[in-house]
């Protein structure tokens, strides 16, 4: 009794694919892999760095995202603004958002963390509200960029959904 062996041909196609497929996402994990690890690099030696002190002598052209800063100013609590959608340990919240008042009357943004529901109202977190002069070190980031699905920012109904600067302090002023 001979046996031979006939692959069919539309599964050994859907097999062909299938593994092609799977290659295809095994190379992009490995290249995200190498894109992370220089992306955390960046981030360790721009942030032990030695700090811009003086935001205004930062051309566009020569930001660096990731570089350590301090500046000192005063928080403009009632201008808060709080970024919709984020989660920290399974739990929705915002980040809050405070225009920081520098001693040169210019403006930068702060991230001040996160907040569930229960502490975006100002007053439930007066303990977190800092008045005066305040020195802050901080992380120097870029405007972000606005993803495929997420929404436009509503100032106007309180809804952020990407830090986007110039619409913020277009909003705040």
């Amino acid at each position: 009794m001979n046996i031979y062996f006939r692959p069919m041909l539309w599964p050994s196609l859907v097999s062909i694919t299938v593994f092609l497929i799977l290659l295809s996402f095994g190379t992009w994990q490995i290249k995200r892999l190498f894109w992370k690890e220089a992306l955390i690099d960046r981030y360790i030696s721009q942030s032990q760095s030695n700090p811009i002190r003086n935001p205004q002598d930062i051309k566009n052209s020569q930001i660096e995202e990731f570089k350590s800063i301090v500046v000192e100013g005063s928080f403009l609590h009632k201008n808060e603004i709080y970024i919709t959608g984020k989660t920290f340990e399974g739990n929705a919240g915002f980040h809050v958002i405070t225009p920081f008042k520098l001693n040169n009357d210019s403006f930068v943004l702060i991230n001040r963390g996160w907040v569930s529901e229960g502490y975006r109202n100002p007053i439930k977190r007066s303990f977190s509200l800092i008045k005066g002069k305040t020195i802050i070190k901080g992380i120097l980031r870029l405007p972000q960029i606005k993803g495929y699905f997420v929404p436009e920012n509503d100032g106007k109904q309180g809804f952020w959904f990407t830090i986007k600067p110039m619409e913020i302090f277009n909003f705040i002023q």
